[in-house]
């Protein structure tokens, strides 16, 4: 019987040690960085394309992601990568790329939204369909201090879907010049 008393106490000791290390809300961040493998919309129907770090037509501030206008109100939007829905309101989704990530991924410009909080998705899941603006705003969001240029996180079929984009804008737009799908690195959020 001692024994067994015994084995319960250093089981609780043991446990309550456990659990005190790291409390919950104290975990190590996960800093392993997403990689974007989906594209977000289906880039052929752009007529304006803002990389990150540039100047959106519409509004004069600097782009803090992607923005993007679509002629087609039946596309959808999709998720980028995998993750967990941390928020969504009446036109957003935002995701958490991992469990403790600082990094989480930002979708606005929605409608019939199609997802819930704390549910995980896959890379490609459909998040809602564009509004009847046609805008598509997308971030990668670090820290939730800075947002990062969402190139640096793609990989080759992401980078090829944002070239068709820049591509289509060029040809609706010949006098800009967009070259590359980012202008800086990073902004403060």
């Amino acid at each position: 019987m001692q024994k067994v008393v015994f084995m319960l106490l250093v089981l609780c000791f043991v446990s309550f040690s456990c659990n005190t290390k790291y409390p919950i809300d104290a975990l190590p961040k996960d800093t392993t960085p997403p990689t974007l493998s989906y594209p977000i919309v289906s880039f052929s129907s752009t007529t304006l394309f803002t990389p990150f770090g540039g100047t959106v037509p519409t509004t004069s501030e600097i782009s803090k992601g992607y923005t993007v206008h679509l002629t087609d109100p039946n596309l959808t939007v999709n998720s980028a990568c995998s993750g967990t829905v941390t928020a969504v309101s009446a036109n957003s989704v935002t995701v958490l790329y991992k469990t403790n990530s600082i990094y989480s991924l930002y979708y606005s410009g929605l409608q019939n939204i199609m997802v819930t909080v704390n549910q995980t998705i896959a890379a490609g899941t459909i998040l809602g369909h564009i509004t009847s603006t046609g805008d598509v705003f997308f971030q990668v969001i670090k820290n939730d201090t800075e947002v990062d240029c969402p190139d640096t996180f793609s990989d080759n079929s992401f980078k090829t879907a944002i070239q068709t984009a820049i591509g289509k804008h060029i040809m609706n737009h010949p006098a800009d010049s967009l070259m590359a799908p980012c202008v800086s690195a990073s902004l403060p959020r």
